[in-house]
């Protein structure tokens, strides 16, 4: 069934009554909308021309027929499509037609009326009793509206996560329908894509004009070029002939190369599509060997122009880049930077082509190979040699990545009236910036750097050698060798969990770092970069915002239980002699002799004795019943010196150096056994192990890697219906907790989320585990006192609150506690409160021991409810930065609310912060399995199809 449109007329006119006689009326759709026929896009602008009288009378979709409330945005355009005026927005319903100035006024604020008016004395009497009578009835729809408050805050709540699973449906629905065109096209390509840019002019400096400015220019009536229809793909001159190609229409051949058909012999290679204007929106494909402009304002994006280099001789390669050829694309104001990783040092690492200029520059690691020729279709055809001594070299011939920008200040380029840019190269040197003066300054760090982006008036890159992000500020005045002012690594505060070979990104204003561990964004602390928070995305857990955790649990999308107790729990006090140990199925590993190991049962201990020579005759035991996947802590109670423990099969790696003063560490089991054989580390010395445990745990998801131990079973339910997110629970049953670091007198902060229907709990502990009462008790009361701590026992005698209400029933809510210099906050839903109960001086020195749903020294408040996202720190947020936590991640509690990597994989290969119906989005691609997007921590859609994303932007998404 067709889609039904309405018309909506109306006239034009100046002023002076005389009717505007040219141009366009354009309507822009505020987002996609679905409909029972099917999927409404925005991408496309609808432009209406306007007549000679001034009248326009265009069709256009309802907006009361879809389902998201849209709008269309009204403009004025010139003949050129320039932008003039903004009319305003509309609303299209299904009862027309409609007059567009009718529409226009019903969306018009009213007219400013006085706030005066004269009275007679009687009216003025007559307006006091009807102001009364108003009040008496206000206050009763008061009364009325705050009894209904909380129910329609629940309400609310659950309105929006099911808002999110239907907007994440219909996005799935809108990429398989609206996308499909462009990626079937791109794909019978079949080209080996190494990077792209989606390049939308109307956002370059004013809407793109420039492009209205090059008629003359080398490359807009460029000789050679195709003259006819563009063909698509074909296999070859008689495929293209078949397809209905005449002289002049051009095609994609097998080989890779574009022809034109041409009369008398056949075909001619072309490098220049038939249209002779720069596409509004264009899509930039690097290959190895050449970079594609595709003309994206048509459906079936023909090539525009190919940036190929096809001279000869040392110094004519605008384009050359070696064998390894082109590896990044950005582009700008008509100004196009493409990297690459150069073998020779005639090869450029960075080549600048700008369309306005009609000029290509070259930068290589030597000045010799540096220069730029005046015409950019003659560079191409025709074998000039470049001018060289003007254009300085960078870092290395060998580039990686490029990023183009035009900073705050930049002076404008009077020969195009647009300010200059700044480009930043990746290169095997480290990262140069060509500023907007022309000249170019490197980088401090000069070892490899992969991957470089723009994030206001700041620089960040990558260091591949290292696994680091970099992040230098005001880069248009940096000098050279400039510095970094922010370096985030594995044991940086922030940290970048686990990068492994981790590559850098910009989404909105926050960092990006991926890798194959994953994701990280970072919210940068510009003052104080120390108290700046991560979040750390994967395929199967996500962790929220974190601020120098020494904890972070409860972040799983495993919905199996926990089941606790140890799978292995060795207590040499058992045996009497070493006879009882080998019955227990303890063996000799190797040969025993004076110089080398041996050992006994001496008085309940394993006691292992190493000689002067070699390691066998240690004691050896398999141990079984553990779960693949799951993760353990094996500890080893030991004195004194230094027991190394050997695994195999089990995840453990080879060996492990367990201390006295560290008797445990973590993994997850690859196996369901796995052999334990130690030994003394020094030659000629005795160590003495009373026991050998093993505890499954609850996954700690920060740098720390501290689990926290289980026992008997932890439930594990969705925090909604179909959200990945999983809250805990079985608390008045099941145990967790873990030793931490304690925070004394110093600065620290828990938080995490609950949900609960019992008036007084616990859902988390701080405590000496030696002193019965000790330490710090979050409560969480509903209904009736307002969410509190107490400190020690003594009931309301050492109750302190924060605030005045009490924490929700029956709905997810999040909490903190923390302090700060000497004062106290805490809070419930993104709200901060001091606390006067609590003094700077309470001293937590020996709260060595987290608690999870229950106080681990008084009986009694057991979590009856869920916890989720619990986290543990030394350093407590600001209440803007709460306030941003509890934003963020409330989302992830909604019906249907995702918030991990698509697929079975951890490993990003590549990332896009993009701006696709006005959400921010990362986009990201692993080998598991499909393509994610993110709107902050919340993936919003997925293509389940593996697939790596090149670039995003203007309504595309180019993968291959």
């Amino acid at each position: 069934m067709a889609i039904q449109t309405q018309v909506v007329a109306g006239r034009l006119s100046q002023a002076d009554g005389q009717p505007i006689g040219s141009g366009y009326v354009r309507f822009i759709l505020s987002a996609f909308d679905a409909t029972e026929n099917g999927v409404i896009a925005a991408a496309e602008k609808i432009d209406a021309q306007i007549e000679s009288d001034g009248s326009i009378a265009p069709e256009l979709w309802p907006n009361t027929a879809g389902l998201k409330g849209t709008r269309y945005t009204v403009l004025l355009l010139d003949e050129k499509k320039n932008r003039l005026e903004h009319y305003g927005q509309i609303s299209v319903g299904t009862d027309g037609p409609y007059s567009l100035a009718d529409l226009l006024q019903a969306n018009l604020p009213p007219a400013t009326t006085s706030y005066w008016m004269s009275l007679t004395e009687a009216e003025f009497a007559a307006k006091i009793a009807q102001m009364d009578a108003r009040v008496s009835t206000a206050e009763t729809a008061r009364d009325i509206a705050t009894g209904a408050r909380d129910t329609t805050i629940a309400a609310r709540d659950a309105t929006e996560g099911y808002k999110n699973a239907a907007y994440a449906n219909a996005q799935d629905v809108a990429s398989a329908i609206v996308y499909q065109n462009l990626a079937g096209v791109m794909a019978s390509y079949n080209l080996n894509i190494v990077d792209a840019f989606v390049y939308d002019t109307t956002r370059d400096f004013m809407g793109g004009l420039w492009r209205y400015q090059c008629q003359g220019k080398s490359w807009f009536d460029e000789e050679g070029a195709a003259t006819g229809r563009w063909l698509g793909a074909q296999s070859s001159y008689a495929a293209a002939v078949a397809a209905g190609g005449e002289v002049g229409d051009y095609y994609l051949a097998g080989n890779g190369n574009f022809y034109k058909l041409i009369s008398g012999s056949d075909i001619e290679q072309v490098y220049r599509g038939s249209r002779k204007d720069h596409p509004a929106n264009a899509i930039i494909t690097a290959e190895a060997g050449r970079a594609v402009i595709w003309d994206g304002d048509d459906p079936s994006l023909p090539m525009w122009d190919v940036l190929a280099d096809t001279g000869t001789g040392v110094n004519t390669g605008l384009f050359r880049g070696g064998i390894n050829g082109n590896t990044g694309v950005a582009a700008l104001n008509g100004i196009y930077a493409i990297s690459k990783d150069g073998d020779y040092s005639s090869d450029g690492a960075l080549s600048v082509v700008d369309f306005v200029k009609d000029r290509g520059v070259k930068h290589s690691g030597t000045s010799n190979f540096c220069g730029f020729i005046n015409g950019i279709a003659y560079a191409r055809n025709t074998p000039l040699t470049l001018n060289t001594g003007i254009v300085p070299p960078v870092a290395s011939k060998k580039g990686y990545d490029v990023a183009i920008t035009t900073l705050p200040g930049a002076p404008i380029d009077p020969e195009t009236g647009m300010p200059r840019p700044t480009i930043a190269v990746a290169t095997d040197g480290g990262v140069s910036v060509i500023r907007d003066d022309g000249t170019v300054v490197d980088s401090g760090f000069a070892l490899a750097s992969n991957s470089v982006a723009f994030l206001g008036d700041s620089l960040v890159y990558g260091a591949s050698v290292y696994d680091r992000v970099y992040v230098t500020d005001n880069i248009r005045d940096a000098e050279n060798s400039f510095p970094a002012h922010r370096t985030y690594k594995a044991d940086s505060v922030p940290a970048i969990h686990a990068p492994d070979g981790n590559k850098v990104g910009v989404c909105g204003s926050d960092v990006v770092s991926y890798s194959l561990s994953g994701l990280v964004r970072i919210a940068e602390n510009l003052q104080t970069p120390a108290n700046g928070m991560v979040a750390y995305t994967a395929h199967d857990y996500a962790t929220g915002w974190m601020l120098d955790p020494k904890g972070c649990w409860l972040a799983s999308t495993d919905a199996s239980d926990l089941v606790g107790g140890s799978p292995i729990n060795e207590s040499f006090s058992t045996y009497t002699n070493k006879a009882d140990a080998v019955a227990a199925n303890w063996e000799t590993f190797g040969v025993s002799s004076a110089t080398n190991t041996s050992w006994d049962i001496v008085s309940g201990t394993l006691q292992v004795s190493r000689g002067s020579g070699s390691v066998e005759g240690r004691p050896r035991r398999v141990f079984t019943g553990l779960t693949i996947g799951k993760r353990y802590r094996i500890t080893i109670d030991m004195e004194p010196g230094t027991w190394v423990i050997e695994n195999s099969n089990a995840g453990l790696g080879q060996t492990a150096n367990v201390s006295s003063a560290v008797k445990s560490f973590e993994f997850v089991a690859n196996a369901t056994s796995f052999a334990c054989s130690g030994w003394p580390q020094n030659p000629n010395s005795t160590v003495t192990i009373n026991g050998i445990y093993l505890d499954a745990v609850d996954p700690d998801r920060s740098v720390n890697g501290k689990g926290l131990v289980v026992q008997n079973t932890i439930t594990r339910t969705p925090v909604a219906t179909g959200s990945e997110l999983m809250g805990y629970g079985n608390f008045h049953i099941g145990k967790m907790q873990r030793e931490v670091t304690p925070p004394g007198l110093g600065d620290f902060c828990l938080m995490g989320w609950g949900i609960n229907t019992n008036t007084l709990d616990c859902p988390l502990a701080l405590e000496d585990p030696n002193l019965v009462g000790s330490g710090l008790v979050i409560a969480s009361h509903y209904n009736t006192s307002p969410f509190a701590v107490f400190t020690g026992r003594g009931g309301s005698n050492n109750q302190k609150n924060f605030g005045t209400k009490p924490t929700p029933l029956g709905s997810w809510f999040f909490f903190y506690v923390g302090r700060k210099d000497g004062a106290w906050y805490g809070g419930v839903n993104g709200e901060t409160h001091t606390s006067t109960g609590l003094i700077s001086t309470e001293d937590l020195s020996a709260a060595t021991l987290v608690n999870v749903g229950r106080q681990g020294t008084i009986t009694g408040g057991a979590w009856g409810g869920r916890l989720a996202l619990l986290r543990y720190g030394h350093t407590c947020p600001t209440p803007e930065q709460i306030a941003k936590i509890y934003r963020d991640e409330k989302p992830l509690f909604q019906p249907g609310a995702a918030c991990t990597l698509w697929g079975d994989s951890d490993a990003v290969a590549d990332l896009d912060g993009c701006d696709i119906d006005g959400l921010k989005r990362v986009v990201t691609s692993g080998a598991g399995g499909g393509l994610s997007r993110f709107d902050g921590l919340l993936r919003v859609s997925h293509d389940p199809e593996p697939s790596t994303l090149i670039a995003c932007g203007a309504g595309y998404e180019v993968t291959q």
